[in-house]
């Protein structure tokens, strides 16, 4: 006779055994998962020591160019400045710092001290390098240059964007830095030297220079230094005639400019002596002068650009008091600098 109940039914073998199958893979994937964030946070915590090291060194690499550089640049210095007046030397400034970082280098007025600001750092930190100089008169003529560096009215920058070649030069005391020539003109660079004169400029070529069969002395351009004020000039000396007309822009000028005269009172109005350069001038008309002198306190640097249609001959000269001149093309522009 059946009681009502029955016993219970157990599991099959196989179930179980899937069953224990799935909990230990699960239980596998669960070490799996916790041993591969401890390997992954292993990664991550090395991964960025090796960044801070890295960021490390490349911050040391750039502040060891950075300091080298200043310190190279202020050694040219005081080392022209411990010799007589007129020595000059040559050296390069790099494109770039350690890293293609751009950087300028920088000067005050009245400070012993010049400086490199580079670009930022990898760690994102700025930094100004600084050396002494045994001198608080240094002038930059390069066109690269810019007073004021939209920051300060004492300060003056240099600012680097590709291989500079500088030539420093001492001049009655102080120290300029220009082009590595005084005459350049596309390929051609050369070194003249000035006319020394002790009275009144008449805008006229000097007497020991003839430059035709003919006995013409015209279409010249030559430095002239006044003894008696130590002010440099530039000076033209055209000497033309009948319906001749020679035209010319000046850009790039740079220097203490002190006056501007001339045989034809037009360049007198081009010229503001109170304005200072920040960057490229040219006169807002063309120069059509018979002779004109550009007058600077000091050193100069100038750069001329002529109107090929508007010169008289073919070609133009600089003249050098050391007995040499320079046939100047018309159709290039012509830099001039001094010391």
């Amino acid at each position: 006779m059946s009681l009502g109940w029955s016993q219970p039914q157990r599991m099959p073998l196989t179930s179980r055994s899937s069953f224990e199958a799935r909990r230990q893979r699960g239980q596998a994937s669960l070490e799996f998962i916790m041993v591969l964030g401890v390997i992954m946070t292993m990664f991550i915590t090395l991964g960025v020591l090796v960044f801070n090291n890295y960021v490390k060194t490349e911050d040391l690499k750039i502040y060891i160019s950075g300091q080298r550089l200043v310190n190279h640049v202020a050694d040219n210095i005081n080392t022209l400045n411990a010799v007589a007046d007129g020595h000059s030397t040559n050296f390069v400034l790099p494109p770039n710092l350690y890293g293609l970082r751009m950087y300028t280098v920088n000067f005050f007025e009245n400070e012993s001290t010049m400086y490199i600001e580079g670009s930022a750092f990898t760690s994102g930190r700025e930094i100004i390098y600084s050396a002494p100089v045994t001198t608080n008169r240094v002038h930059c003529l390069l066109s690269e240059c810019i007073d004021r560096c939209n920051r300060s009215s004492d300060q003056t920058c240099l600012q680097v964007n590709d291989t500079v070649d500088v030539r420093i030069a001492k001049y009655m005391g102080e120290i300029y830095m220009l082009q590595t020539h005084n005459v350049i003109q596309d390929d051609l660079k050369q070194f003249v030297t000035p006319f020394l004169a002790d009275a009144d400029l008449n805008l006229d070529v000097p007497e020991n220079f003839v430059l035709d069969s003919e006995g013409h002395r015209f279409n010249v351009v030559y430095i002239r230094r006044d003894t008696r004020e130590d002010a440099l000039s530039l000076v033209f000396a055209v000497n033309l005639s009948g319906g001749d007309e020679m035209m010319f822009d000046v850009q790039h000028w740079r220097g203490d400019l002190v006056d501007v005269t001339s045989n034809d009172g037009f360049p007198l109005n081009e010229f503001n002596l109170d304005a200072i350069p920040t960057g490229d001038f040219s006169q807002s008309g063309a120069w059509d002068v018979d002779g004109a002198e550009i007058k600077f306190r000091g050193g100069f640097s100038a750069c001329i650009r002529p109107y090929p249609t508007h010169f008289p001959v073919p070609d133009w000269t600089f003249l050098s008091s050391d007995g040499n001149h320079i046939t100047l093309e018309k159709n290039e522009v012509v830099c001039v600098a001094y010391p």
